[in-house]
C-alpha cells in the first residue's frame, strides 16, 4: 500500500496538445452536430445535476458485456477513447498501463443505451472498474477492498486519507489540457464518505456547457463503491453526442454475436433509419 501514502508525483511531460486534436479529427459514427436526443428530450432536468450526469453513460443489461481484445476494437473508436483516458488519469493510474487490464465491451440496443467500453485492472492491490461512454468516464473505487487491503485501523479519518491519496494517484488533479492551459482540481472531500453522498468540483457549473473536462468532476457513493464521472464534451459540438451511435455498425454486430455466443441477452435488431 506504498504508493496509496505516497506524495503525488509531478506530472509527467505529455504531448497533450497532439492527442487533443488527434481526438477531435477521428471519425465519428452519429450526427455530429446534433445533441443527444435523451437530453433534448429531459428539458426539465437540471444541467447541473449528478443525475443529468449519469445519463451519459447508461448501461442496458449489465450481463450483455462480453470480454474483448484490445486489438479487436475498431481504431475510429479505440484511438479516441484511449486518449481520452489518458487525458484524465496518471500514467501510472491508467489502466492502458497494467498489465492485468481486461477489457469488456457492450454494444447498444437501443438509443436510450450507450455503447460502453469497459476496463478492469489491479492497481496496488485494488480491483478498479472504468466505465467509458462516448460522452463521459465513470472511474469505480471500491471501498470495501480498499478498506480490506489498507491492512490499518480504519475509521472515517484514515479511511478517508487513503482514499484520497489513491484518487490522487489516478485522476490528474493538476496539468495542463489540451489547449495549454493550466488547471488544478480542488475536490471538497467531506469529513467522511456515506452511501448515497455526492459531492463536486464546480457544481455550479451546467455539464452541458463545460469547456474542458477539468472544469467539473462529479462524485458518488453507492453501494459500497466511490464513483467518479468525468465528462468528455466537446466545445465544438451543442450539447452531447449521441452515445448510443459510438460503435460502428459492423463492431456492434460483432459484438452482439459474440453475447449470444456467450449466452447473453440477444438483442432486438436496430432500425438505425428510425433512430
Amino acid at each position: 500500500m506504498r504508493r496509496l501514502y505516497a506524495r503525488e508525483r509531478g506530472n509527467q511531460a505529455l504531448s497533450i496538445a497532439a492527442v487533443y486534436v488527434a481526438v477531435l479529427t477521428l471519425p465519428y459514427q452519429g450526427a455530429v452536430a446534433q445533441p443527444d436526443e435523451r437530453m433534448t428530450a429531459s428539458q426539465a432536468m437540471d444541467r447541473r445535476s449528478l443525475e443529468f450526469g449519469q445519463r451519459l453513460i447508461r448501461v442496458g443489461d449489465p450481463s450483455a458485456f462480453v470480454m474483448l481484445e484490445r486489438a479487436m476494437i475498431p481504431d475510429s473508436v479505440r484511438i479516441g477513447a484511449e486518449n481520452q483516458v489518458e487525458l484524465r488519469l496518471t500514467p501510472e493510474g491508467s489502466p492502458l498501463a497494467s498489465p492485468s487490464c481486461v477489457i469488456r465491451v457492450a454494444a447498444s440496443t437501443s438509443p436510450d443505451q450507450d455503447d460502453i467500453i469497459e476496463y478492469r485492472w489491479k492497481y496496488d492491490p485494488i480491483e478498479m472498474e472504468l466505465r467509458q461512454s462516448l460522452n463521459a468516464i465513470e472511474l469505480r473505487v471500491d471501498l470495501k477492498e480498499l478498506e480490506a487491503a489498507a491492512k490499518a485501523a480504519w475509521d472515517s479519518s484514515t479511511g478517508l486519507a487513503v482514499v484520497r491519496s489513491l484518487v490522487g494517484a489516478l485522476l490528474k488533479l493538476r496539468g495542463r489540457d489540451g489547449y495549454g492551459r493550466e488547471f488544478a482540481l480542488e475536490i471538497p472531500w467531506p469529513s467522511r464518505l456515506v452511501d448515497g453522498m455526492e459531492f463536486s468540483t464546480n457544481p455550479e457549473r451546467r455539464i452541458d456547457e463545460l469547456q474542458a473536462w477539468h472544469e467539473r468532476v462529479d462524485f458518488a457513493v453507492r453501494g459500497g463503491s466511490l464513483r467518479v464521472l468525468l465528462y468528455n464534451r466537446i466545445p465544438q459540438f451543442p450539447g452531447f453526442r449521441d452515445g448510443s451511435k459510438w460503435f460502428p455498425d459492423d463492431f456492434r454486430a460483432m459484438v452482439h454475436q459474440k453475447a449470444r455466443e456467450q449466452g447473453k441477452p440477444t438483442p432486438a435488431p436496430r432500425n438505425r433509419e428510425k433512430e
